[in-house]
């Protein structure tokens, strides 16, 4: 026989997914119980999985504010904001920042570099806040840790007269929107209620005081009674509740 007259056939091995579903379509309660195998392990996959609707979850960003009242924004810009940000832009975990000077108050945005650990690029930025000297009649600055529940409503309130008459709205306010089931409410720009005590000498030698005693007996009145904040003037400071 010559080799014209010769047939040959080639069989090829099938590739490995075919012999996969080879397999099962010759056993299909390999299948079915494959099948269930991987249900029972998404359930318990579900079951176990940690969800949440506003995750914790470092923000890796902090913020500084200090409150400088009656100081007009060029004030503020030259004497408060540029000396914190030469302060804050030495610091090695800090990645960018932005500003804001106007009336009365700056406010300064730090990031942080990616990987940096949070903590501690916090903890080094009080020291460089702390560290910049401020001029007199500033407040001490503040800084807050940013999170993923920052204020998403800023309502501002004007008024032609005394900004005191305002408090009385201000409160009713937040007492309204806390009944709608807001939980969180920050209230700034009012003063804090202060009470300024003057005493001449002959009193304090009629009743046989001295500053040292009478100031320990205010200190034990304001412990009992919840009366604010005394001391250095706060106005413009912000106030939390």
């Amino acid at each position: 026989m010559s080799s014209s007259d010769s047939n040959t056939t080639q069989y090829r091995q099938p590739a490995a997914p075919a012999k996969l579903l080879s397999y099962f379509a010759r056993h299909r309660v390999a299948a079915n119980l494959m099948m269930l195998f991987i249900i029972l392990l998404g359930v318990l996959g579900m079951s176990r999985l940690n969800t949440q609707i506003f995750p914790d979850v470092t923000p890796g960003a902090a913020g500084v504010i200090v409150s400088w009242p009656a100081a007009g924004a060029e004030a503020v810009l030259d004497r408060v904001t540029v000396p914190l940000e030469k302060a804050i832009l030495e610091l090695d975990a800090v990645d960018r920042i932005t500003s804001n000077s106007r009336d009365g108050s700056a406010g300064i945005n730090v990031y942080f570099r990616a990987g940096a650990d949070f903590d501690r690029a916090v903890s080094d930025l009080r020291k460089a806040v702390d560290s910049v000297v401020l001029p007199s009649g500033s407040q001490e600055p503040t800084v807050r840790e940013y999170s993923f529940s920052e204020p998403v409503i800023f309502l501002m309130l004007t008024y032609d007269g005394v900004l005191e008459d305002l408090r009385p709205l201000v409160y009713d306010i937040e007492r309204n929107l806390k009944q709608r089931g807001i939980p969180e409410i920050q209230v700034w720009g009012l003063e804090q209620p202060e009470l300024n005590i003057e005493i001449t000498p002959e009193v304090l030698a009629r009743h046989g005081w001295s500053l040292d005693s009478l100031a320990r007996e205010l200190r034990a009145i304001n412990d009992r009674y919840a009366a604010g904040t005394a001391g250095e003037q706060s106005t413009g400071a912000s106030c939390y509740r």
